[in-house]
């Protein structure tokens, strides 16, 4: 029994730190944060000051965090710097990178796999309008600044706005494509189905039908027997 307490100890404590309800886990996930904050600073030097800003503020807050008594009060107070250190055009930036690959992969894998001529022609329109998006969004990266996390934000959601919005013309030209392949495809299936089975039937007409009183071997479509003419089934 002691060893069960002892596992269902260890187990409680090991959901606590992954579930982010100890302060072990708090201090993990700042750590991330802070990482990331360094690094989106390098790769997005125009929101640098507004990045800046935002790990000045969370530091602050962290800081405090550390000083406070109480697990409860001290884990709360670290989810508050952690939430400080990650508003939202921080994890735009972060997953900026990866929604502009992903649009780019999608452009190609629709224009791959489209085969009826409007789904192309839908497709072509669909991928220039997603080329002109990933253009404006690099444009911006370019010459977009921000010196705080309102601007930050403003910029980082019309970026991702765009980008979802240029992903899901894709999609739905990729979806009404795979329809029509399915739905075709469901049809050959049917025909094919339709064709075995007159097949099998043609088949099973030409056998020879065996009188069920003699035994004689009759041709197919033999209505009577011509051993002793008794009635075919």
């Amino acid at each position: 029994m002691k060893n069960l307490y002892v596992v269902v100890a260890m187990l409680l404590g090991f959901l606590a730190v992954s579930c982010g309800t100890s302060p072990e886990a708090q201090k993990n996930q700042w750590n991330s944060n802070k990482k990331r904050l360094t690094r989106l600073q390098a790769e997005y030097p125009n929101f640098k000051t507004a990045l800046a800003a935002v790990l000045t503020d969370a530091e602050a807050k962290w800081t405090s965090a550390e000083g406070v008594s109480g697990e409860e009060a001290q884990i709360e107070a670290m989810q508050g710097a952690n939430s400080a250190a990650s508003p939202q055009f921080v994890k735009d930036l972060d997953g900026l990178n990866k929604k502009m690959e992903d649009l780019k992969d999608l452009m190609t894998d629709v224009q791959q796999h489209v085969a009826d001529y409007g789904d192309a022609a839908a497709a072509r329109v669909a991928a220039s309008e997603a080329n002109n998006t990933l253009a404006t969004v690099e444009g911006g990266i370019r010459t977009a600044s921000a010196s705080d996390a309102n601007s930050a934000n403003a910029i980082t959601k019309g970026w991702t706005s765009k980008l979802e919005s240029a992903s899901k013309r894709l999609k739905k030209v990729q979806e009404t494509a795979q329809k029509k392949k399915d739905d075709k495809k469901a049809a050959d299936d049917k025909a094919k189905a339709d064709d075995d089975k007159k097949a099998a039937a043609d088949e099973e007409a030409k056998k020879p039908i065996k009188c069920a009183g003699c035994g004689t071997m009759n041709e197919a479509g033999s209505l009577k027997c011509s051993g002793c003419t008794a009635p075919l089934d």
